[in-house]
C-alpha cells in the first residue's frame, strides 16, 4: 500500500487538487466503482496522511485493514477503486489537449491564472459563460459538465485574488451532479441493452431506478426531463410495473436534439421494438408509426452497419412500407439497396428476389411477381416465405393451380425443420383461411365474409393484412354487384 501506484499519484496532488478531489470522490451521484462506501472510506482513512504519506508502518495494507475491519483483499480492491477514481478525476480536470473550442479556452484560462492576467482572464470567463449560455442544448452531459469546469476555474481564481466576479458554488456542484447522474443514466440503459439476450440480474439496476426517482424528486433541474427520458427507457426494457411509454415517447420527440445521433438511435430504435410489438399484439393502427421510424432511420443513416442493413430490417421495412401504401418510396429504396448490401443471410440475391416480388404484388403487377419468386430458397425459413408469397399471388390471378398448392404448403410448413412454433401456427391459419376463401358460396355471403375477418382478427394468422384487405375486396364487388 505504501508504494502503490494510488499513493504515487496523490504525492503529485497540489493543494488545491486535494479540495478538488475531496468534492470529486463525495459528489452523491458520482459513478464509483463496486464498494462505494469502502471507496469513500478508504479515502478518509489515507487523506489524513496528505501530502507526503511518509507513514509507511500506517499506511500499510495490514493497518489499514484493520483500521477498516476488513481483509487485505478487500483493501486491494477498494484501493483499485479509489486509484480508478482519481485517475477519472484527473483526465477530466487536465483534458485541455481535446480538440474543442472549449477545452481550448479552458487551457488558455490555465495559462492566464499561471501568468496572473486578471483582466484577460475575466474577459475570457465572461465570453465563455456567454457562449455556453447562448447555446441551443444546455441539458447533455457535455453541456453541464462544461458548466462544471468553467465554474471551477472561477473558484480557483477567487481563492487566488480578491472576488471579482460572480461564481455559485452549489450549483458549480449542482452541474457535476448533474452530469454523472444523467451520464450513469446512459450508461446503465445501455448497459441493460447490451444485455437484453443474456441472462442478467434486472435487480442489480433496481437500486440505480430509484435513485433516479429520488434524484428527480428532490432536484429542479434542467436535466429533469431528459433523465425522465433514461428512466423510463430503462423501465421499459426492464418490463417493471409503472413503465409510461406514451411519456417516454413525448419525452424522445421533444429532446431528440438533445441526444447525440447513437443515444437517439438507440432509444428510437426501443420505440420502435415496442410499436412493433403491440402492433403484433393486435394493435394495427400503429404500423404507420413504425414504418415512420424506419423511414427516418434509413433517411438519416442510422439503422445501416458499415452500409449493409440486415435481412430483417430491410424485409420489415418493404413489408410495412407496401401495407402503408409507400410504394414510390419503397421502389426508391428497392433500388437504393441491392443485394450485396443486405447482412444476415447466406442468399441475399433470393431474399432481395423475395421482397421485389412483394412490392410487385402490392403494386398489382402479379406476372411480374411470379416470375420474380425465389422458390427454391435455400433458407428453410424464407422458402416458408416465399411459397406464402406465391399463393397470395395465385389467389390473385384467381389460378386453377392455388387448391393444389395450398396442400402442398401445409406439407411444408408441417415438415420445416426450424421452424418456429408461432410462425408454424401462422401460416397453418393462413392456409385454412385462404382454402375457405376459394370457397364460390363465399362470394355471395357477406355474413361468412365478416365471419372469417373476425376470425383473422382473433386467430394469430400470417398475411392477415393482405387476407382482410382481399375479403374487403370481395365484400365491395359483392356489393357493386348486387346493387
Amino acid at each position: 500500500m505504501f508504494n502503490s501506484p494510488l499513493l504515487e499519484t496523490l504525492r503529485l496532488l497540489e493543494d488545491k487538487e486535494w479540495q478538488q478531489l475531496d468534492r470529486f470522490v463525495h459528489s452523491r451521484f458520482f459513478a464509483h466503482p463496486d464498494n462505494a462506501s469502502g471507496v469513500i472510506a478508504l479515502f478518509e482513512l489515507i487523506k489524513r496522511y496528505a501530502p507526503g504519506f511518509d507513514h509507511k508502518e500506517a499506511l500499510s495494507k495490514k493497518q489499514i485493514a484493520a483500521a477498516l475491519g476488513q481483509s487485505e483483499q478487500y483493501v486491494s480492491k477498494v484501493t483499485s477503486g479509489l486509484h480508478a477514481v482519481v485517475r477519472r478525476f484527473l483526465g477530466w480536470t487536465y483534458q485541455t489537449e481535446l480538440s474543442h473550442e472549449f477545452y481550448e479556452q479552458l487551457g488558455l484560462l490555465q495559462f492566464y491564472r499561471k501568468k496572473e492576467l486578471p483582466l484577460k482572464f475575466k474577459s475570457l470567463v465572461d465570453k465563455v459563460q456567454g457562449q455556453l449560455d447562448a447555446a441551443m442544448d444546455k441539458t447533455n452531459t457535455e453541456s453541464l459538465f462544461q458548466q462544471f469546469l468553467l465554474n471551477a476555474k472561477k473558484s480557483e481564481w477567487m481563492q487566488e485574488n480578491q472576488p471579482s466576479m460572480d461564481v455559485n458554488l452549489l450549483q458549480t456542484m449542482h452541474y457535476l451532479d448533474c452530469h454523472y447522474i444523467l451520464q450513469k443514466a446512459q450508461i446503465v440503459y445501455n448497459l441493460i441493452l447490451k444485455n437484453q439476450n443474456n441472462s442478467f440480474q434486472s435487480i442489480d439496476y433496481i437500486s440505480f431506478i430509484d435513485y433516479i426517482q429520488y434524484f428527480l424528486q428532490s432536484n429542479q433541474s434542467s436535466i429533469d426531463e431528459l433523465l425522465s427520458l433514461y428512466y423510463e427507457a430503462i423501465q421499459l426494457l426492464l418490463n417493471r410495473e409503472g413503465a409510461d411509454f406514451d411519456h417516454f415517447q413525448r419525452l424522445l420527440e421533444k429532446h431528440q436534439g438533445s441526444l447525440s445521433e447513437y443515444d437517439y438511435y438507440s432509444l428510437s430504435s426501443l420505440e420502435r421494438q415496442i410499436l412493433l410489438t403491440k402492433f403484433r399484439d393486435g394493435e394495427t393502427h400503429l404500423l404507420e408509426k413504425v414504418f415512420i421510424l424506419y423511414k427516418r432511420h434509413i433517411e438519416k443513416g442510422l439503422i445501416q452497419i458499415d452500409g449493409k442493413l440486415s435481412s430483417t430490417s430491410f424485409s420489415n421495412i418493404v413489408r410495412y412500407g407496401c401495407r402503408c401504401g409507400e410504394l414510390d418510396w419503397v421502389e426508391q429504396f428497392l433500388k437504393a439497396y441491392r443485394a450485396d448490401q443486405l447482412s444476415g443471410i447466406s442468399n441475399p440475391e433470393d431474399l432481395y428476389r423475395l421482397y421485389y416480388a412483394y412490392f410487385l404484388l402490392s403494386k398489382g403487377s402479379l406476372d411480374e411477381a411470379e416470375y420474380n419468386l425465389p422458390l427454391d430458397f435455400e433458407d428453410s425459413i424464407y422458402k416458408v416465405d416465399a411459397r406464402c408469397l406465391e399463393l397470395m399471388v395465385l389467389y390473385q390471378k384467381q389460378s386453377s393451380l392455388l387448391e393444389y398448392k395450398i396442400e402442398s404448403f401445409r406439407k411444408l410448413v408441417r415438415n420445416t425443420v426450424g421452424l418456429p412454433e408461432i410462425r408454424r401456427n401462422g401460416f397453418h391459419n393462413f392456409a385454412l383461411v385462404l382454402r375457405k376463401m376459394t370457397n364460390p358460396d363465399l362470394k355471395r355471403n357477406d355474413k361468412r365474409i365478416d365471419k372469417l375477418v373476425a376470425e383473422i382478427q382473433n386467430t394469430p394468422t400470417s398475411e392477415s393484412f393482405w387476407l382482410i384487405e382481399q375479403l374487403k375486396q370481395l365484400k365491395s364487388r359483392q356489393g357493386q354487384a348486387n346493387g
